[in-house]
């Protein structure tokens, strides 16, 4: 019988094969594996797909063609391991509050998407120190949890 996975554990391996996508996009999907076959929280089996979830993570953040440039320099100049969170969370809320539209949460995770994709092209090694940092930002995020489980959880949420 295979494991149920937490909600704190779905993002660990949604983030984590996100960032693996975009910093290695011609791996092969074999070699991405990252062992989350699971049973959802509600029992049923084969419907958490890290590597569907992420894409569709990475569909809403090309929605939000907002120029997060500047940003990304930002988060990797000030980046410290020990600062990660808190300088996602900041600029992230940043970009969002230049927007009245962006204040859903949908919105915060898009843009939250968008970013780090900015930041692994400019910055890898920083990137690849994001997934940490991103899960516990989404885990802790009462909004952001609300938002995924009232779509029906990571399996449901789509980029439309």
């Amino acid at each position: 019988m295979k494991n149920s996975l937490t909600f704190e554990e779905q993002t660990e391996c949604i983030i984590s094969y996100l960032l693996e996508d975009i910093l290695n996009p011609q791996a092969p999907i074999a070699s991405r594996s990252l062992s989350c076959d699971c049973e959802t929280d509600s029992g049923g089996a084969g419907f958490f797909d890290e590597a569907i979830i992420a894409g569709r993570l990475r569909m809403l953040a090309d929605e939000f063609n907002k120029e997060v440039e500047t940003t990304a320099q930002a988060v990797i100049t000030e980046f410290t391991q020990e600062k990660a969170k808190a300088i996602l969370q900041d600029k992230v809320k940043s970009l969002c509050a230049q927007d009245s539209t962006l204040a859903s949460e949908r919105a915060f995770l898009g843009m939250l998407v968008k970013l780090v994709v900015c930041v692994a092209e400019k910055a890898p090694e920083i990137a690849r120190q994001l997934v940490t940092p991103m899960t516990t930002m989404i885990n802790e995020n009462s909004g952001i949890r609300d938002f995924i489980k009232g779509e029906g959880g990571w399996e449901h949420v789509e980029s439309c």
